[in-house]
């Protein structure tokens, strides 16, 4: 789902870097690496690759094989090992196996899922568990952000938005580099969408480059850099949200008139009559299409309506009335 990117956080953002910004990394600095379990794409158990790029098959940390640009290979689980198969030939691979891409060749080495999809640019891990496949993509981190911010926006967002898009999901995918685990995100909501790179996004791209190396950081570590597609008209603070500790003080509770504006967000009213079945309405309205709601976390102590109006405002919802924000 694309996701549009508050305005508030377009300032929060800027106003992190401006505090304590390391700068751009050096040229002959790498990028950070960062591993994506690919689970958007519910592979179970094959996995058919076009190699935009030379890759070396890896098995136990020792190179098998070697594959040229625009191989076309398939890796299928039988008997519960991984076996590939390449121009006529098939090979068992075992429980795992890494297909490491080699940085000769072509601009952007990486491999795509369906033969014309978008570009996955990357060394990709292959393992069996539980009789399924497990794909697990290493990639720079500039690269990542190929695949992640014209997919949590739009390439169609003015520029300084992407930018700062940019920003927010660099700083959240170097905040979650974990190397006690398998991966460090997943390509969904769960984490950031991730769909691979698409050559005609490049606006987005120009905004990851042009951002090359920036995060937000507060008090010399990194920032937590939230974003949703709305945030009912009021955006929250994080401590009312999510329980646990962590120093938030750079995030404020403003209201947000943009997202009154904007399509995507769900807003739903109901007529109340006055009459006397308004106790049952409202009985109706309260238990059988707010409580669900409301009660996704926990079962709230107490019930109360903390206001009524004969009639709703001209500007409906009002713009200072805080709402759960969806997505």
């Amino acid at each position: 789902m694309k996701r549009l990117l508050r305005a508030v956080c377009l300032v929060l953002c800027w106003t992190l870097l401006m505090a304590g910004m390391p700068g751009k990394a050096s040229a002959e600095e790498a990028a950070p690496m960062v591993r994506v379990l690919l689970r958007r794409l519910q592979l179970t158990d094959r996995a058919d690759l076009t190699l935009a790029g030379a890759y070396t098959v890896r098995v136990g940390g020792e190179d098998l094989m070697a594959l040229p640009e625009n191989a076309q290979v398939t890796v299928q689980i039988r008997s519960g090992a991984l076996y590939l198969f390449y121009d006529g030939m098939s090979m068992r691979l075992g429980k795992s196996a890494e297909f490491r891409r080699n940085q000769s060749g072509s601009a952007m080495p990486g491999l795509r899922f369906e033969k014309n999809g978008n570009l996955y640019p990357g060394s990709l891990m292959l393992t069996v568990e539980n009789g399924t496949l497990v794909p697990i993509l290493s990639l720079s981190v500039e690269d990542y952000l190929l695949g992640v911010v014209p997919y949590e926006m739009s390439d169609s967002f003015p520029l300084e938005a992407l930018k700062a898009q940019a920003v927010c999901a660099r700083t959240y995918a170097l905040s979650h580099l974990n190397a006690s685990r398998a991966y460090d995100v997943v390509d969904t909501t769960n984490d950031q969408v991730f769909k691979g790179v698409d050559s005609s996004t490049k606006n987005a791209a120009r905004a990851v480059q042009e951002t090359a190396g920036i995060v937000g950081m507060y008090n010399g570590k990194l920032a937590e850099c939230f974003y949703s597609a709305s945030n009912g008209g009021q955006t929250e603070l994080v401590e009312n949200v999510w329980s646990g500790s962590g120093d938030y003080g750079y995030y404020a509770m403003v209201d947000d008139p943009y997202d009154l504006e904007n399509p995507q967000s769900i807003v739903r009213t109901m007529k109340i009559s006055k009459n006397g079945a308004v106790k049952e309405t409202l009985r109706t309205l309260i238990y059988e299409q707010m409580l669900p709601v409301l009660t996704r976390e926990g079962t709230p102590r107490t019930r109360r309506i903390s206001a009524s109006t004969k009639s709703p405002p001209s500007r409906w919802p009002p713009p200072h009335s805080p709402r759960r924000a969806a997505g």
